[in-house]
């Protein structure tokens, strides 16, 4: 009996403090999934990184901006020289020299490198952009399958909770029947036994749990403590969703395939910046002095024009341009793989979500008849017409059904969003 009260406080200590800390959790204000999400975005070390790309990603644009603008520059100087004997040469050069004014450079042309240049500087913010929503995206994946981890674990408790008191109720019926002689003391033992192992599962499940607590408190930065609160609808409801077509039409607004399209354009332009890099440059140059040195005092601007062509370069520009066409050639490649994979997670998710739709039927079904199964069972036995291992077998199969439900109906949550995702419905 020392034992039997033992393994019972351990029980009851074990679901009592599930009980605890959900009581507890209860004092603070509920989070659902998307609150959870908002924490985590602003926790995100990743994100806050992949955010500052972005910034780097326009200002890189502001840049190639500037090397099409014209640029203005003073500048200033004083030169001391050893004076020349030649009275010519000293009004040439003077033995002091100051020169002052104001100088620009404007590019005409550069073999229309510049403008794709720009035009591969936007690409490579909306790059930035997309890099980021994916990120985002794959974040979101991670806190849904932490936040219905924890509201999973936390229903499979309360079913334990419920098949412990079934339990008791049992071993009270026993020990009323053995007074009288109706039933043996190896049938209590058999429940008690059962109850053990329902205590070892309450112990396994409460360390996952405090697992997946700490997790979502890294991941939010709430307490462990914070209750959860679920408002994507009944299982039912979650059941509802679009035709496959609906979501292979998303591929295209995927960021990852949004990323390699980026991509194949950032190397189309540099395709077109090697190329252009065989065309002439023409730039223009002026300056405005202040003041200037010897004979050229009185002339106060110039003005000049310069051509340039490249004729050979060791092969250095042919390889340049090779090089970037392969780059092309393998973004192509990239982006195909990326597009295929899309598909078929696509396809593969909507299967799963169908095939554990059906599952949670089935289980719903089974459920259902375990438990007229336990309540027949359970009147048989007061007839003598079962034996107590039946009952407990029926017993333990209409708790194992219900727990299987619960925990089926989180799991087709979890799948939809893992859907909704993929074809970039969510975030």
């Amino acid at each position: 009996m020392m034992g039997t009260s033992r393994r019972t406080s351990q029980l009851l200590m074990g679901l009592l403090g599930g009980a605890f800390l959900c009581a507890r959790s209860f004092a603070l204000s509920p989070l659902t999934l998307d609150a959870c999400f908002e924490k985590a975005l602003k926790r995100s070390e990743i994100l806050a990184s992949q955010l500052e790309g972005t910034e780097q990603a326009e200002e890189q644009l502001q840049q190639v901006w500037g090397g099409i603008l014209p640029w203005i520059q003073a500048s200033a100087s004083r030169k001391y020289q050893q004076e020349l004997t030649s009275s010519t040469g000293s009004s040439f050069f003077p033995a002091v020299q100051n020169q002052a004014g104001v100088s620009f450079t404007q590019p005409l042309f550069r073999g229309m490198r510049e403008y794709a240049a720009l035009r591969q500087a936007e690409v490579g913010k909306q790059l930035s952009e997309h890099q980021y929503a994916l990120v985002r995206s794959l974040l979101f994946r991670d806190v849904s399958q932490t936040f219905y981890g924890v509201l999973s674990l936390e229903g499979e408790l309360k079913n334990l909770q419920a098949e412990a008191v079934s339990y008791e109720e049992r071993i009270k019926d026993l020990n009323a029947r053995i007074r009288i002689g109706k039933s043996r003391l190896g049938e209590r033992l058999s429940v008690e036994a059962a109850r053990a192992s329902l205590s070892a599962q309450v112990e396994a499940i409460q360390g996952q749990l405090q697992v997946m607590r700490e997790a979502l408190a890294f991941q939010t930065g709430e307490s462990q403590d914070v209750p959860l609160q679920d408002r994507e609808g009944r299982a039912s409801e979650v059941g509802r969703i679009r035709s496959l077509a609906e979501y292979l039409q998303q591929i295209d607004l995927r960021p990852d395939v949004q990323v390699e399209n980026d991509k194949i354009k950032v190397a189309v332009e540099t395709l077109a910046i090697a190329q252009g890099a065989r065309l002439p440059s023409v730039d223009l140059a002026g300056n405005y002095y202040l003041t200037r040195p010897g004979v050229q005092k009185d002339s106060q601007w110039d003005v000049a024009a310069a051509v340039s062509l490249p004729l050979y370069s060791g092969g250095v520009l042919q390889s340049k341009i090779r090089e970037a066409r392969s780059k092309l050639d393998q973004a192509q490649l990239l982006q195909s793989r990326v597009r295929r994979l899309a598909d078929e997670e696509i396809r593969a998710a909507y299967s799963l979500f169908q095939s554990d739709q059906g599952q949670l039927r089935l289980l719903s079904e089974a459920a259902d008849s375990n438990a007229r199964n336990y309540d027949e069972q359970a009147k048989d036995y007061r007839f003598g017409l079962v034996t107590n291992m039946e009952v407990l077998q029926s017993l333990t199969s209409a708790q194992q059904s219900h727990l299987f439900v619960d925990r089926q109906k989180f799991v087709i949550k979890n799948d939809r969003i893992r859907l909704e995702i993929a074809a970039a419905f969510r975030p």
